[in-house]
């Protein structure tokens, strides 16, 4: 038991044994409609241009059998990440990093330094610590504590046989605040990918007229990712492309890219349409 009592520290976290990872969004408050899941989509664009293949993103319900199912199976799959949001607040529904302990038969205790990160918290605003306050010092044995910049729940960090899983708050601002300034740092020196995006806008072709030719074109290149998005109408047709690929390989990737450029610029021009580069983005 000793062993595990051994301080650990992000800086000193080994990468997980892949890239593939799944994203959990804690929340009733979701399933009900009355939040948008805006966190999914924050941290599956961050994830993605990290280099991480983002394979599945869920909302469940702040209920054990539900979400300890979902914990479970991500264990099972050995998969590299699990992100994560909600259930680290103070009231009785905030159980995120309770059902991840009772999933794993790990200990739920008080973590020292993440009361410590709490604590301070509310003695900067002259307040006492209640015990559901202290509630949300309380992590799985062998988490490391994220500190949390903008409000009062510190996130985790803890290795998994594969992986990590990192759990953070459901505020958005807090959410993104803490994956800034901890999470992303960290996910960027493991990653050897390098991504790349490619935004093209087509006019004066109905994105059924064009489907055989992306078709074509995503058979040719099975590892690049290419989907259009009608934006128009049938009479003003406008069809977005994006065209997403990752390599380990940045010359490579890029090379990819642009012959797959290539083919939708001449079927396009085949087709009597014109076509527009509208933006673009690569992984740092």
């Amino acid at each position: 038991m000793a062993s595990k009592k051994v301080i650990l520290t992000l800086e000193g976290l080994q990468p997980p044994s892949n890239s593939n990872a799944w994203i959990i969004n804690f929340g009733s408050e979701i399933l009900t409609g009355f939040t948008q899941n805006t966190n999914a989509t924050f941290l599956a664009r961050k994830l993605s241009f990290l280099g991480y293949y983002v394979k599945r993103i869920m909302v469940v319900p702040d209920a054990y059998e539900e979400a300890g199912e979902e914990i479970q199976r991500w264990i099972e799959k050995k998969l590299g990440l699990l992100i994560t949001t909600g259930g680290l607040g103070p009231t009785y529904d905030d159980s995120t990093l309770e059902m991840i302990s009772k999933v794993l038969s790990l200990p739920l205790e008080v973590n020292p330094e993440a009361f410590e990160m709490v604590k301070i918290y509310y003695e900067r605003l002259g307040e006492s610590l209640t015990d559901e306050r202290v509630k949300m010092a309380k992590m799985p044995n062998g988490a490391i504590p994220i500190r949390n910049p903008v409000g009062a729940a510190p996130g985790s960090i803890l290795r998994v046989e594969t992986g990590y899983i990192i759990s953070l708050p459901g505020v958005p601002s807090e959410m993104r605040a803490m994956f800034e300034s901890a999470v992303e740092p960290i996910l960027a020196r493991w990653s050897k990918n390098k991504v790349s995006e490619e935004i093209l806008e087509i006019t004066g072709i109905m994105e059924s007229s064009l489907a055989p030719y992306i078709n074509a074109i995503a058979k040719e290149f099975p590892n690049t990712y290419i989907k259009t998005h009608p934006k128009g109408t049938e009479e003003n047709p406008i069809v977005v492309v994006q065209i997403f690929a990752s390599s380990k390989n940045e010359a490579e990737m890029n090379a990819i890219i642009a012959k797959v450029k290539e083919k939708i610029f001449s079927a396009v021009n085949k087709l009597g349409g014109s076509i527009e580069q509208k933006g673009g983005k690569e992984s740092t």
